[in-house]
């Protein structure tokens, strides 16, 4: 039974010769040119009264489709890096890969930061008008703290 129906679509729409189907078949066709015809005038209906036409519609958007599907398949096939350079070969990007380097191992010998501050200080002379000064001072070992004492002999 689907089959018969579906060859009198065929029919109807003029894929499958007439002579195709028997009499039930036949009665099919005439019931499915009968639904055509009447859908196409409600169609004609529509589009006197300036509804759009959806078929022109659905036309404009599967060729859309189509087209960027044919892209979307162009563009997997060439891949980005043939996009970039094109029918050139592959040494044209050696001076941009050279750039690039350098600027990379600049940033790293520029980008070290800056020293820590040196708080290490050595007394090379001092001054006073009354008392004793101690120095207790390594110059050997720069991390060393340097202590210095200031003594008033007067107090006792």
């Amino acid at each position: 039974m689907f089959k018969t129906k579906r060859n009198a679509m065929r029919v109807a729409d003029g894929d499958l010769p007439r002579d195709a189907l028997g009499a039930a078949g036949q009665a099919q066709v005439a019931a499915f040119a009968k639904l055509s015809a009447e859908v196409r005038g409600v169609e004609a209906a529509r589009a006197s009264a300036g509804i759009p036409d959806f078929e022109m519609m659905f036309a404009g958007v599967e060729a859309r489709v189509e087209a960027e599907r044919r892209e979307a398949a162009e563009a997997a096939q060439t891949g980005w890096l043939a996009g970039v350079i094109g029918s050139r070969p592959l040494w044209v990007l050696a001076p941009a890969g050279a750039m690039i380097m350098a600027l990379a191992l600049g940033w790293v010998l520029m980008s070290g930061g800056e020293p820590r501050p040196d708080n290490t200080c050595f007394v090379d002379s001092y001054d006073a008008d009354k008392g004793s000064i101690f120095v207790d001072q390594n110059p050997d070992d720069p991390a060393a703290a340097t202590v210095i004492w200031v003594v008033d002999e007067e107090e006792g």
